[in-house]
C-alpha cells in the first residue's frame, strides 16, 4: 500500500523544521541553518533515488511539491493548531513570549508550505524554483524569530 508521492519526506521533515524555528528563537542561528541545510540535503539524497528508480523532472516537481504541502499540513495541524509535540521541542531558556512566537511562525510556515503544495501557488515553478521558495519560506521565517532574541 502506497500513499500520495510526497506524504513520506514532507511529514518526516516537518519535525526537524519545527526544531530549526526553536532554535532561531534562542539565538542558535546557526544549528537552525544547519538543520534547513540538512533537510535540503535529505531531499537531494531522495530525489536522487526517485531518479535512480526511473522517476522524471515531472514526477520530482510533483512529489516536491506535494511534500511541501503536506510538511506543511503536519506542521500547522499538529504542532500548531493540535499543540502536538510543542513541549518536547528544544525551548529550553526560551521566554514565554519567545515560546508562543516559535508556535505562530510555525503556523504560518505550515500555511505557507501548504498554499504551494495544495493549492499549487505559482503552479508553473520547476523544481529549483519550489526549492527556493522553500527556502525563502523558511528563511523569513528563522528571521523573524531571530529578532526577538
Amino acid at each position: 500500500m502506497a500513499g500520495p508521492p510526497g506524504r513520506d519526506p514532507g511529514i518526516f521533515q516537518s519535525w526537524p523544521i519545527a526544531c530549526a524555528c526553536a532554535h532561531a528563537a534562542r539565538g542558535r542561528n546557526a544549528e537552525a541553518i544547519a538543520i534547513i541545510e540538512t533537510s535540503e540535503e535529505f531531499w537531494l539524497v531522495y530525489s536522487d533515488f526517485l531518479q535512480k528508480g526511473g522517476k522524471d523532472e515531472d514526477y520530482l516537481v510533483s512529489c516536491f511539491r506535494s511534500a511541501m504541502g503536506w510538511n506543511g499540513f503536519q506542521i500547522f495541524l499538529g504542532y500548531y493548531m493540535c499543540g502536538i509535540f510543542i513541549d518536547q521541542l528544544p525551548l529550553q531558556e526560551a521566554t514565554q513570549e519567545n515560546s508562543l512566537m516559535v508556535k505562530a511562525c510555525a503556523g504560518l510556515v505550515g500555511l505557507r508550505l501548504m498554499q504551494y503544495g495544495f493549492a499549487n501557488l505559482e503552479s508553473s515553478l520547476d523544481l529549483t524554483e519550489l526549492q527556493k521558495r522553500q527556502r525563502s519560506i523558511f528563511d523569513a521565517s528563522l528571521q523573524i524569530l531571530s529578532k526577538d532574541v
